[in-house]
Parts: C-alpha cells; structure tokens; sequence
C-alpha cells in the first residue's frame, strides 16, 4: 500500500515538473523578390525593411524564440512557430496587395 501511494506521488511530482512542450520552430524560406525587385515606387521596401516590418506586424515579443534572415537575393529565411508562419503569410499576402495596388 505505501509503495503504491509513493509510485502515485512521484507520478504527480513527475506530472508537474514537466513543462507543455513547445510548439517546434519551422524553417521556412520565403521568395520576396517581387516584393523587393518590381519597381521600388510601387512597393517601397528594400528587404532589411520587410523583415523589420513582418517583426513589428506580427508582434516583436514574439520573436524572442524565432528569427528572420534576409537575402540580398529577394529571400526571407524565417524561423519560427507554425503559428508565426502564419502570421507571416498573412502579412507577406497583405503587402502584396498593398503594392498590386500601387502599379
């Protein structure tokens, strides 16, 4: 009886000791190139620009765990929370409208 009751408490502290995983960060390499390389007037990003703008858009505290690293070939390589990717495309897809609107 008293073995039982301590394999039922080391349970529980094991139970609570053990944190929610987190949700795993995805790599995933976005193509700006028509974003960053159609006339600059109608866009009027340079990359560095864009990532600091997808940070600021999508919430800068999130970033603590992910990062963003630009290409000078018109690439985005995002580290991240699928959730984040999320909110990545939506962002990317919200300035592609914005600049189709521009030409």
């Amino acid at each position: 009886m008293r073995s039982a009751f301590f394999i039922s408490c080391l349970s529980l502290v094991a139970a609570c000791a053990t944190s929610p995983p987190s949700s795993p960060r995805v790599t995933e390499v976005y193509s700006v190139r028509d974003i960053v390389f159609e006339p600059r007037e109608a866009a009027g990003f340079d990359i560095a620009d864009l990532a600091n703008g997808i940070r600021q858009a999508t919430g800068s505290d999130n970033w603590e765990e992910g990062s963003i690293l630009t290409e000078d070939s018109g690439y985005l390589s995002v580290s991240a929370t699928p959730a984040m990717h999320d909110k990545v495309q939506m962002v990317l897809a919200d300035v592609r409208r914005f600049a189709a609107k521009g030409r």
